[in-house]
């Protein structure tokens, strides 16, 4: 039996390997700056989305979680029927933060379009490419030149 069709006004797809879900251009990253114990899931993340961050987690915001190595990052979403818990672990390389944060922030906020540059592996302090970044489909270049 062959599963049944997504209807074609579904936001919800997949592409490239990764889910999309409902994020368009008006969804709001919240990114929480300090570094999270990866352990924690669904709950631990609310609480610090709803604490840390000082925003309710269930409002339709995505919440972007690092380590202190910042080599895993979570995000957290919740599309009005649940939790989506996502994660990311680098092999190499570190995810890019900017650097001129102020002191004592909590929270920084990002676009969606940034939040794909970053799991693309985009420096967001100068929009190049990490030097570790590479895939099957475009082999890594040398950069020792």
């Amino acid at each position: 039996m062959k599963p049944p069709l997504l209807p074609l006004s579904s936001k919800r797809s997949v592409s490239a390997g990764r889910v999309t879900g409902d994020f368009n251009g008006n969804l709001k990253v919240y990114v929480a700056l300090k570094p999270c114990d990866m352990r924690k899931s669904f709950n631990g993340l609310s609480e610090i989305a709803r604490h840390t961050i000082g925003i309710d987690p269930a409002s339709g915001a995505a919440f972007l979680f690092t380590n202190k190595r910042r080599n895993l990052i979570k995000i957290l979403y919740f599309d009005k029927t649940g939790y989506w818990c996502v994660a990311k672990r680098l092999e190499r390389g570190t995810f890019s933060r900017p650097e001129d944060i102020e002191e004592g922030r909590e929270k920084l906020i990002l676009r969606p379009t940034a939040l794909a540059v970053l799991t693309d592996g985009i420096d967001l302090r100068d929009g190049r490419r990490r030097p570790w970044y590479g895939s099957p489909l475009f082999p890594k270049k040398s950069y020792d030149a």
